[in-house]
């Protein structure tokens, strides 16, 4: 299986959506995951990540970004959400 080792996601726009507008469940080693100039309009977070390969050394990186709204709900409010990836 060939994972990711750099994601790049500039100048999106993501209007409202039922779950989260980006998702990345897998990622290599030292993979480094860039997102600049996004806006988010309603989602219940801009971006979950599921390290379901256990990799290491991972580096995010968010720069200006908005959201205007995110989930209510308190155990999942917020920008990022770091989520174990369903097993089965």
């Amino acid at each position: 299986e060939r994972l990711p080792n750099t994601v790049n996601i500039e100048n999106c726009t993501f209007d409202t959506t039922l779950n989260n507008a980006i998702t990345i469940f897998g990622f290599e080693d030292n993979a480094v995951i860039n997102i600049k100039n996004c806006h988010f309009e309603d989602v219940s977070n801009a971006l979950r990540l599921s390290n379901r390969t256990g990799a290491k050394n991972i580096t995010v990186n968010i720069e200006n970004c908005t959201c205007n709204k995110w989930d209510s709900n308190t155990a999942y409010a917020g920008f990022l959400l770091l989520q174990e990836y369903p097993q089965g």
